[in-house]
């Protein structure tokens, strides 16, 4: 078994047991920075436009691992996280986290530039786009593109939901009666209406 030691004896040198976190990330300055190098690795990945984990699934890719497991999980239906406040579910610790966000209004990504808090990347992101002139897409314009029907969405959302339609995949289940449906936002219209 493994066992316990001071962590000099384990190869963690001594100028790091008081928290130092010497790795800083050279394109962003990540906060404090990292106490080891593989984190900073890990992290560098959230940089690069590279995905190369692909789901088999619907074909989205990835930047880590992790990231597509967390996805199969959401495909096999498996979610085994609660949120306490609205009960909804979620197959990762960090998306339940997300959620939690919503409901204490915890806005933890501060703009470097403003000082703003967003609760996701997504919105911090959007939010530097505008900041920095980076023009963001252009309401009406449709970047997914079904090749074999020639149909365009403007969201990855939507384009995903057409695909399973015309492959006769409905993986949302309406759990009283089991009516099914391909995207989470026709069920969640249906139950509106119902």
């Amino acid at each position: 078994g493994r066992g316990r030691g001071r962590s000099s004896e384990l190869g963690v040198p001594e100028q790091l047991q008081d928290g130092e976190k010497p790795h800083k990330c050279p394109k962003c300055g990540k906060g404090s920075g990292f106490k080891f190098r593989s984190h900073l690795l890990t992290h560098l990945k959230t940089h690069s436009e590279e995905r190369p984990y692909k789901c088999g699934r619907c074909g989205k890719g990835f930047r880590t691992s992790s990231q597509l497991v967390t996805r199969r999980k959401s495909h096999s239906g498996d979610k085994p996280h609660e949120c306490e406040k609205c009960k909804r579910r979620f197959p990762s610790c960090c998306s339940l986290q997300l959620r939690c966000r919503v409901h204490t209004g915890e806005r933890p990504l501060l703009c470097p530039d403003c000082g703003k808090g967003f609760g996701t990347k997504p919105g911090l992101g959007g939010h530097r786009r505008v900041r920095s002139g980076d023009k963001p897409r252009e309401r009406g314009e449709r970047p997914f593109v079904r090749p074999s029907c020639g149909k365009g969405y403007e969201r990855n959302s939507n384009f995903v939901g057409h695909r399973r339609a015309r492959a006769g995949e409905r993986p949302r289940e309406r759990g009283e009666y089991g009516k099914r449906f391909s995207q989470s936002s026709a069920l969640a219209r249906h139950r509106r209406r119902h």
